[in-house]
């Protein structure tokens, strides 16, 4: 499925690029316009309709194949794709957050391919899709319900799962700057997201702890990071970083 996902996305990317070329040189006003470009969404009607896959499912396959080293065409087509599949009711946004939850499993074995997966998802699916009021992180668990096959290709090896909190992190910066209030942010995180028990989960396996405290500082800056590195840390030591946090909220 992922592979064919994939494929599909990579024909789109191709048909929309040929069809600004014929446009931009074609002197007859009839020629096919690129935004008038569409997925093949037979493959995703078979997938629904013949194969019995649920929309979630889709969208974590899709995502977890789409990101490679080549990412010109994840920051060119890949907001548009979605909105696409959106507009014309191929996806709906249920599908989109659950499959996000889905997908999140998968992070730490896709950065080996695309070190900063976290900033593409944030970037040209994430935030674009929750200007939209597609993406909620209220409907956005971080779990989901195992399918057998799922269970079957469970293993022994357990990532690293320093992506998946730099992208929370990113997350709490978006909250931030769109309305969140400083002093509610951990609050929020805890009793309207209910993300807490993930991050208590996922905590344990991060690997290098001070080097992603300063990575996630790098990229958010410290103005945010002073706030957010000691709500995604507070598993550690729950009163030190607290403490931490009141201290940054008082700045």
């Amino acid at each position: 499925m992922a592979s064919a996902l994939k494929s599909n996305f990579e024909q789109y990317c191709m048909d929309y690029q040929n069809a600004q070329e014929e446009e931009s040189d074609a002197r007859d006003e009839h020629t096919e316009k690129a935004k008038d470009k569409r997925p093949d969404y037979e493959l995703y009607q078979k997938l629904a309709n013949v194969n019995g896959k649920k929309g979630d499912e889709v969208v974590a396959s899709f995502l977890s194949s789409v990101f490679d080293e080549d990412t010109r065409k994840i920051e060119q087509h890949l907001t548009r794709y979605f909105d696409l599949l959106l507009a014309d009711g191929v996806l709906k946004g249920s599908d989109i957050n659950h499959g996000l939850s889905r997908f999140s499993d998968q992070l730490p074995e896709l950065v080996l391919d695309c070190p900063q997966i976290h900033k593409y998802l944030m970037d040209y699916v994430i935030r674009p899709l929750r200007e939209k009021n597609v993406v909620q992180y209220k409907h956005i668990s971080w779990k989901f319900q195992k399918t057998k096959k799922d269970e079957d290709e469970d293993d022994d090896i357990i990532f690293g799962t320093n992506p998946f909190f730099k992208l929370v992190a990113l997350i709490l910066v978006d909250m931030l700057q769109n309305g969140t209030n400083k002093n509610q942010i951990g609050q929020d995180l805890d009793k309207q997201l209910h993300w807490r028990s993930v991050l208590d989960e996922k905590h344990t396996h991060i690997e290098d702890a001070d080097d992603l405290w300063n990575e996630i500082k790098d990229e958010v800056g410290s103005k945010y990071a002073d706030i957010v590195i000691p709500i995604l840390n507070r598993t550690s030591d729950p009163a030190a970083m607290d403490a931490q946090l009141q201290q940054a909220l008082k700045k």
